[in-house]
């Protein structure tokens, strides 16, 4: 026992932490946990809010209150690059209550909505190709 909280000391020194791979069986194959070194790099994450929360309604007209956010930055890519509110006929919604924004068919969302990003995305080209223009 160590400080009396009921933790036990392994092999290894560590308490509480068992540092050989666990097997275990699932269906008709077998799973390895083995907890030792990742060489996993960590991954910046920004989140770009393009509009505060609000209504959207699909086709069907049903509401969908969510905020539209920005697509994530090529890996490597300035910060300076323009933001990607639309890609590949698709937009990113993050609703109400959700840990995470999801993607959305454009042409899912009513034809009022789809007005409203067409003018979101046209205004965004224009500061952007504003702001480029300013600098050289």
């Amino acid at each position: 026992m160590l400080g009396g909280l009921g933790a036990q000391e392994l092999p290894g020194g560590t308490p509480g932490v068992d540092k050989r791979p666990h097997r275990s069986r699932v269906g008709d194959g077998s799973v390895t946990i083995d907890p030792g070194k990742r060489d996993v790099e960590p991954k910046k994450v920004t989140y770009v809010a393009v509009t505060e929360l609000r209504d959207w309604r699909n086709l069907e007209g049903t509401v969908i209150r969510a905020r539209m956010m920005a697509f994530d930055r090529k890996p490597g890519a300035s910060e300076d690059e323009p933001l990607t509110l639309v890609q590949k006929d698709k937009v990113r919604l993050w609703v109400e209550g959700r840990k995470k924004a999801s993607e959305y068919p454009l042409s899912k969302l009513s034809k009022e909505d789809q007005a409203f990003i067409e003018g979101l995305v046209k205004a965004h080209e224009a500061a952007a190709a504003k702001g480029s223009s300013e600098e050289k």
